[in-house]
């Protein structure tokens, strides 16, 4: 089986056959206008998908086909990854949300960036997140941060 992303839905492909042998719509309350899935993520036993979608984030059970959650952010959500059985979360928000698996928030904290395109994280603990403005801040497993520091253009 293969994963496709699609605009509004994620689905899963036979690989051999071509054909779509199951759909998730993270967005299917929302009307399809201005809608859309910005990134998925899927954990390290694959039970597990999250969706960052124009408003929020959708996680679901890949076992069931069933969705778990879905948190409205307030903001799309531009990235975000599994830390075991948390989700970490980055958008048009300079924030750094920490989630349950059940969608429940455990920790926000903010960012230099002011909107956030990426975040990573060490098996340290460590995350890093960067953005607009060519900021990147590096933050403690513990949520402090320790530097940020900004990307200049080579042009001059």
């Amino acid at each position: 089986m293969c994963s496709c992303l699609f605009l509004f839905f994620v689905g899963t492909v036979d690989c051999r056959s071509g054909k779509c042998t199951q759909v998730i719509r993270p967005v299917k309350n929302k009307t399809f206008d201005g809608s859309w899935v910005s990134c998925v993520a899927i954990d390290a036993s694959e039970s597990w998908l999250a969706c960052g979608t124009s408003s929020g984030i959708s996680v679901w059970s890949l076992l069931s086909n069933e969705c778990i959650f879905n948190v409205d952010c307030h903001a799309p959500v531009q990235d975000l990854l599994f830390d075991k059985n948390q989700i970490l979360a980055v958008g048009a928000e300079p924030l750094l949300s920490r989630f349950t698996i059940n969608g429940t928030l455990l920790s926000q904290i903010k960012c230099a960036p002011q909107s956030a395109f990426s975040v990573s994280i060490h098996s340290s603990g460590m995350s890093a997140i960067a953005g607009y403005g060519g900021l990147v801040d590096v933050i403690s497993q513990y949520g402090s941060r320790l530097c940020t520091f900004g990307c200049r253009s080579l042009d001059k």
